[in-house]
């Protein structure tokens, strides 16, 4: 009863051209060989001499540095740059005090010691009106408001 269920499907003979598949196979083989040797054969024409030169010895470096030496001299300018007077501008107008003195400097002056050098004035530290700005311009001059042109004194 169970020849009788079962479809009957017609499949194809199991039967494969086996030389035609291994005369594939091995044409395939014999291209990839030969693609092989071909790179082999013109990397061995380009590139005939494989061997490397002689090993050499590099020169004494010219310059010899002495670093301890150098270090020291690097120091030792820094430290005399730190501890004694001297101009930091070309105009000698801005003069360099040695680090001790400017530490009692700042000491001595306590709270105050990290406000502006330069005080700020009452009229200057609010933001500057048509008043203010031509008072800084000069006289005979005004500053425009509302795009009106300014006058130009004569």
């Amino acid at each position: 009863m169970s020849a009788e269920t079962r479809p009957h499907h017609d499949f194809p003979s199991p039967e494969v051209a086996n030389r035609a598949v291994m005369a594939t196979a091995a044409g395939l083989m014999t291209m990839m060989l030969a693609g092989v040797f071909l790179m082999a054969g013109i990397y061995a024409w380009q590139m005939p001499d494989r061997r490397l030169p002689a090993p050499q010895r590099l020169p004494d470096p010219q310059v010899r540095t002495d670093e301890r030496l150098l270090r020291q001299q690097l120091e030792a300018a820094q430290t005399e740059r730190l501890s004694g007077y001297h101009w930091e501008n070309q105009q000698k107008t801005l003069i360099g005090v040695p680090i001790e003195r400017a530490m009692e400097l700042l000491v001595a002056r306590g709270a105050a010691a990290y406000d502006p050098i330069i005080p700020q004035s009452n009229t200057t530290a609010q933001s500057p009106g048509a008043a203010t700005a031509a008072a800084m311009q000069g006289q005979g001059s005004s500053v425009p408001s509302n795009g009106q042109a300014p006058e130009r004194p004569q």
